[in-house]
Parts: structure tokens; sequence; C-alpha cells
């Protein structure tokens, strides 16, 4: 029976790797592909001593949603498009940033961006201690004269926003930071095995974080529409059909092909808190990722919970083991992400040890 639970797996995982590259072969690479290899490659060699000596560690961060376009790119109008704001993974890379990581962040267009989202939020938050109709001009708080009128909130602001920067800056100049932006799940894939592929070579120094929200169906780049599809097509039926097929699985690539000693960290948003840990359990078996952090859709701001694989040594023979540990966001602190990257950090840095306890 384990025997053929095993031959079972070893055919699935042919079938995964095989849709993957037919993927690969059928789909062109994004437009901008040689721009975005010689920015790697510029960020890696400006850093590539600190990284080779272990001074530095490497984390590759995904974020935003992916969009499946109904006709070619790039004359396409028509997407159907997964829902994500990019803000977790944006926190998340400057919180990893802040830990000493040289950060590479592959983002969705349009999504949050790391350090500006801050900034958002902060004239967010002062727009509502005031009158909802009440013109508030953050511009302005950057061209006061010290002859103008003090205003403290304008001045808590001014402070709050000039720390933003300052940390900004410090990402981009002494730790290093580079953003890659993805629109399409075409883009996107392509993207992900390329900056994969690219830091594989710094091994377990490196911690990956898949926070993208990855289309389930696309449609082969050979079945799309050349053209707009033009909505008199559809007086004599009234429907629009599209023949959507199931997006390759690339996680189990990325933790086992592209970058296999990294340490690998996924997540799973459900809106049923009661399938949560099967689901978990179930995406961990079959993308063998080290973590898993796990969310519900209204309460993901403030409690998530990790799930982590281990080896564990019983009576001379080593058994996998599932611990799980919940974070619940502190009211000290900002965004729960602080305290995620905290213990991410301590995670990996006994993933590249070699520490299993």
């Amino acid at each position: 029976m384990k025997k053929r639970k095993n031959d079972d797996e070893k055919n699935d995982n042919g079938d995964c790797v095989q849709k993957c590259n037919r993927f690969f072969v059928e789909t062109p690479e994004p437009l901008n592909i040689d721009v975005i290899k010689q920015s790697l490659d510029s960020f890696f060699s400006k850093h590539h001593q600190q990284l080779q000596n272990g001074n530095k560690k490497v984390a590759f961060v995904t974020s935003g949603g992916t969009s499946a376009p109904l006709e070619k790119p790039p004359m396409a109008v028509r997407f159907l498009d997964n829902f994500s704001s990019g803000a977790r993974g944006a926190a998340l890379c400057e919180y990893l940033s802040k830990e000493g990581y040289c950060v590479v962040s592959l983002r969705r267009t349009g999504s949050k961006m790391p350090f500006i989202r801050k900034c958002e939020n902060l004239f967010a938050n002062t727009k509502k201690k005031r009158n909802v109709h009440q013109h508030v001009d953050f511009l302005s708080m950057f061209t006061k004269n010290e002859e103008d009128d003090e205003n403290e909130e304008e001045n808590d602001t001014r402070t709050k926003l000039k720390s933003i920067q300052a940390d900004r800056q410090r990402a981009y100049a002494e730790f290093g930071f580079l953003e890659i932006e993805f629109t399409t799940v075409y883009e996107y894939l392509h993207l992900l095995r390329l900056v994969s592929e690219k830091v594989n070579v710094y091994a377990e120094d490196v911690i990956i974080i898949h926070a993208a929200a990855v289309s389930d169906f696309y449609i082969p780049w050979s079945e799309l529409a050349s053209h707009k599809i033009q909505s008199n097509a559809l007086e004599t039926s009234g429907s629009l059909f599209a023949n959507f097929s199931s997006t390759p699985k690339m996680l189990k690539m990325c933790r086992d092909m592209w970058a296999p000693n990294a340490f690998c960290v996924s997540f799973k948003l459900e809106t049923d808190a009661s399938i949560i840990e099967q689901k978990t359990l179930s995406a961990m078996e079959k993308y063998n990722m080290h973590c898993i952090v796990a969310n519900e859709l209204d309460k993901r701001y403030n409690e998530v919970t990790i799930f982590q694989k281990r080896e564990r040594k019983e009576a001379g023979e080593k058994t996998a083991v599932v611990d799980s540990l919940r974070l619940l966001r502190d009211p000290n602190e900002e965004d729960i992400e602080k305290q995620l990257v905290d213990d991410l950090k301590r995670r990996h840095e006994e993933h590249a040890k070699g520490i299993e306890n």
C-alpha cells in the first residue's frame, strides 16, 4: 500500500512537471524580460559579496493578484481578476528589509507598494480624525515655512512621513531592495521561475514568501482571442462562453526544482474557519512547503496561524509532524506582519543552520 502511494506521488509529480514545462513552452515571456534580467543581474552583482559571505540573506516576496485575460495581451481589455490589494506582501517586504534582508518584491502593477502603503494608511487615519467632508491638504505639509502657524497634528504626520522615507531610503541604499511588476498570470509565472532560479545560488540563505493571489483558472495562450471580443457577437446567443484551464501549480516546482534549498512559505486564505486546517495540511502535503500561514478573510489583519512540517526522531525513526502557532496582532503594533516576520525570520535561521526541533 505504501509503495502504491509512492508510485501515485511520482506520477502526480511527473504530470505536474510536464504541465508546467508545457506552459512555459506555449506562453511567451514578458515583453520586458531582458530589462528585468539586467535589473536582477545588476542588483545581485552589487550585493553578491555580502550575500556570499553570509552577511546578508535574501527575501523574495510575491504579492497582489494575477489577472487572466480573455484576449491576447497587449490587446486585452477583458480579464478574470483575483482580488488582492497586495497589502500583506508590501508590509512583509518592509519588515524583512528592517531585519537586514536583501529584498526582491514581485508585485502586481497598481497593488500596494512597500513604504508607500504606510503613507496611504497615515493619510487615511488623518482623514478619519476629521470631518469626512473637510479638505486635507497633505502636500502643504512639505512646504510649510518656519513662520507658518504650528499645527500639532500636521507636525506629527510630517514626522511620521519623514520616518517612513528614512526607512525606504535605508532599504534601497543599504540593505538592497528591488521591485519587479507583473499584471497577467502569464507574466507572473515566468517571473516567478526567473527570480527563483536567480536566488537559488544563495541556497538556504533565501526565504521565498508566496503571498500573491494566483489565478486558479486561465485560458491557454493559443486559445486567447487575438483582438477584443466584440459585444455584437453575443446578440444571437446572449451568452459568452470561455474555456478555462486550471493554472499549473508552480509552488511545488519552486520548492523542489527552482530553489530547492530556500525556505519556502505560502499562504492559505479561506472564508470558512472549519476547513482552514484541513485545507492547509492538504496544501502542505501537496506542495511540500516548509511553512503555510493560514488566515480567515475577515480576521486576516489581526490573526494568523503558522503551520510548519518538521521531522522528529522517535525510536530511531524519523516521523513527520506538523506544528501550529497562532499569532494575534499586538495592539501596540501597526501591523501583524511585524510579528509574522519576527517568527518567520527565526524559522528561516533554524532552516539555514539545519536545525530541526
